[in-house]
């Protein structure tokens, strides 16, 4: 592993785990039963963008497409209350 791509898998973690945790905080913290499901999402988005990394690296472009839609997908159909539970008083 270069050390591009080495720096480039920390911060991205790094980025996965803050976001992660700052939606457990916000959200009642490490007690409440949703904040493993957080952490197991969390997790499942960074192995996914290494399998899109790799497909892509491989060749396999139409597989590395077919896993992006699948996470936006995914992000798609969160529901309403979450991305509108910081904007209410």
């Amino acid at each position: 592993m270069t050390m591009l791509r080495g720096s480039a898998f920390v911060v991205g973690m790094g980025l996965l785990s803050a976001t992660a945790h700052v939606t457990i905080v916000a959200t009642g913290g490490y007690v409440q039963p949703h904040s493993v499901l957080t952490i197991a999402i969390a997790l499942g988005v960074g192995v996914g963008a290494l399998v899109i990394g790799s497909a892509w690296g491989d060749g396999r472009v139409g597989l590395a497409c077919w896993l992006v839609a699948a996470i936006l997908a995914g992000e798609g159909f969160a529901p309403d209350d979450r991305r509108t539970a910081c904007s209410e008083p």
